[in-house]
């Protein structure tokens, strides 16, 4: 019986430390797309869309009414192209040459 307390106590301590770990990873997350969405400049964006291995970015409704305008616009400046558009949303495709190839690394 001992080990069976020892064994489910170590696997709600792992789990729980995976937990902690996803919520850490999540907030980081939730950090960048901020920062992509919030953020007028290009020059802070486009390295955290490299490191994330991002190809599209939508700018839709729920972003019109979540990020302030200047955070949005930034994305008709290039480099990303404008690939599909309809009403209030537009889809914007990370140019070849700065997506990340298979290993990480931009092309």
């Amino acid at each position: 019986a001992g080990d069976v307390v020892r064994r489910d106590g170590a696997a709600r301590s792992v789990a729980a430390s995976r937990l902690a770990g996803d919520a850490a990873d999540i907030a980081v997350r939730t950090r960048a797309v901020q920062t992509i969405f919030e953020s007028g400049s290009l020059e802070e964006v486009m390295p955290i869309l490299q490191q994330y291995g991002v190809t599209y970015v939508v700018v839709g409704n729920v972003e019109r009414a979540t990020y302030p305008p200047a955070g949005l616009q930034k994305f008709d400046t290039g480099p990303l192209i404008p690939v599909f558009s309809t009403g209030q949303t537009i889809i914007y495709r990370m140019p070849p040459n700065l997506q990340p190839d298979v290993t990480g690394v931009a092309q």
